[in-house]
């Protein structure tokens, strides 16, 4: 797969009459926040629904004679074992959608372009963080997303800019804080 991005097809998509200020790709990684967990309790899950399944089917090991899969019933734990794929591949699903995302700041907005998809921030409200790790990446967070879970309790995940080079990450950051100001200056200033 190219990994080059083609910004003018996405200038003229996205933000046709905007002025691209700074673009970048990140990092494809398969972990991210939140991922390993769910990972790490697929892996019991989907085999407790394997065995259950062939529990339920009439196996038994060693193998004897007489085994016959004639029942129905062992397709009730097809969905749980469709569920455990679902989660154990969030790995892959994560890398692959980070291979295809653009993160783009125009004069106007800060942006994330995925495959089918584009999310913004508009720069008045933008209150962005950096996270550096020890690995040389870092994130630039621009905004928390807020998830409702079980019986009304909610957890926080952090968005915007994430995995990138160092380098990236300050040039990001400073055209952040350039169009800040600039947008700072044009809101003190007396009209004439």
């Amino acid at each position: 797969m190219d990994d080059t991005v083609d910004l003018r097809a996405l200038q003229q998509r996205y933000f046709p009459r905007e002025r691209l200020e700074w673009a970048a790709r990140p990092i494809p990684r398969f972990f991210a926040p939140g991922i390993l967990p769910s990972f790490l309790f697929a892996i019991p899950w989907t085999a407790f629904a394997l065995f259950w399944m062939a529990g339920a089917s009439g196996f038994r090991w060693p193998f004897r004679e007489g085994f016959t899969p004639v029942s129905l019933f062992p397709l009730f734990g097809l969905p749980f074992v469709l569920i455990g794929l679902f989660l154990l591949s969030a790995p892959l699903r994560n890398w692959l959608r980070m291979r295809r995302q653009v993160y783009v700041i125009t004069h106007r907005r800060a942006i994330v372009v995925g495959r089918r998809s584009a999310r913004s921030w508009p720069l008045r409200d933008l209150n962005s963080e950096r996270v550096d790790r020890a690995n040389g990446t870092g994130d630039l967070l621009l905004s928390v997303d807020v998830v409702g879970g079980l019986h009304g309790s909610n957890s926080y995940v952090p968005v915007g800019f994430v995995n990138l080079p160092q380098a990236e990450l300050s040039a990001a950051e400073e055209a952040l804080e350039r169009l800040l100001a600039r947008d700072e200056n044009r809101r003190d200033a007396p009209f004439p």
